[in-house]
């Protein structure tokens, strides 16, 4: 199977960019309530945590398929640029579809392996938790 087989399409504010890998996950937020000699705790439930989603973008030229021939640092450049001025705004989930999401970080890895462009590791925070009740 080729590259363009395992890629996921995903778009942050209108900016589409490919994903070798998306990883999101949820928790339930707690309070423990505790008293002096009394073992363990009175947990209460206050509601569901935000979903966390981390993403492995790829901004390589020579990509098949409906990506632009320009990927770095074209393509790359405009989502950076998305980011940067605009950390809110709506995700395009492969798995939950639009999600509104606050922009966390973005990591760039340059490697020998990949002359033709960068990996990028992102990570966002759902910002309206009622999205999925």
């Amino acid at each position: 199977m080729a590259l363009i087989d395992h890629i996921v399409r995903c778009e942050y504010r209108g900016v589409a960019f490919p994903c070798a890998e998306v990883k999101d996950s949820r928790d339930n937020t707690t309070h423990a309530h505790t008293a002096l000699r009394v073992p363990a705790a009175d947990i209460e439930h206050t509601g569901r945590g935000p979903l966390k989603i981390t993403m492995r973008a790829l901004f390589w030229n020579g990509m098949t398929g409906a990506w632009p021939a320009d990927m770095f640092p074209g393509q790359h450049d405009l989502l950076e640029s998305a980011f940067l001025e605009h950390p809110n705004g709506t995700l395009t989930h492969p798995y939950y579809g639009p999600v509104e999401v606050h922009f966390d970080s973005f990591e760039r890895v340059f490697t020998p392996d990949s002359q033709e462009g960068v990996t990028v590791e992102l990570s966002f925070t759902e910002n309206n938790a009622s999205a999925f009740y």
